[in-house]
């Protein structure tokens, strides 16, 4: 995958191939899409990748997750819903780091990140299906 390869790629026909549109020594360890044109891939000290452009369609058989996080902004407590049993949580710092994995045990937990700094941080749920990541403020 692009996470621990370091590499983007790009799709013009539904998913059935891809070309490679940035190779990197980098590896990526979080994405954002804050809007449908805009997304940011964050990778290995401090490589940020910024991707501008319209999509270009989605394949109909793409897992999706609704990990949903709240409160958030948190004051380090906070609830995580429609995790996937088995899967595995990891929270990383803007850096990369990982500041906490868990191995998840039910649909529902109570993160407590009360000792963490102040700051952004992502939280990360993988499994052999699903690498979904969010975005959480700590204040």
């Amino acid at each position: 995958d692009g996470f621990s390869s370091g590499w983007v790629q790009e799709t013009n026909n539904g998913g059935i191939s891809w070309i490679y549109t940035y190779t990197s020594a980098e590896t990526f360890f979080c994405i954002d899409f804050p809007s449908d044109t805009v997304g940011y891939f964050g990778g290995d000290h401090g490589t940020v990748l910024k991707f501008t452009g319209l999509p270009n369609g989605i394949s109909e058989n793409q897992t999706k997750n609704d990990l949903r996080i709240y409160p958030n902004p948190s004051n380090g407590s906070m609830t995580i819903q429609n995790i996937i049993p088995g899967s595995e949580i990891t929270i990383r710092d803007l850096s990369g780091q990982i500041i906490k994995t868990i191995k998840a045990e039910s649909e529902v937990m109570i993160m407590n990140l009360e000792n963490v700094a102040v700051g952004i941080y992502f939280i990360e749920m993988k499994n052999e299906k699903i690498n979904a990541v969010q975005k959480i403020v700590v204040n």
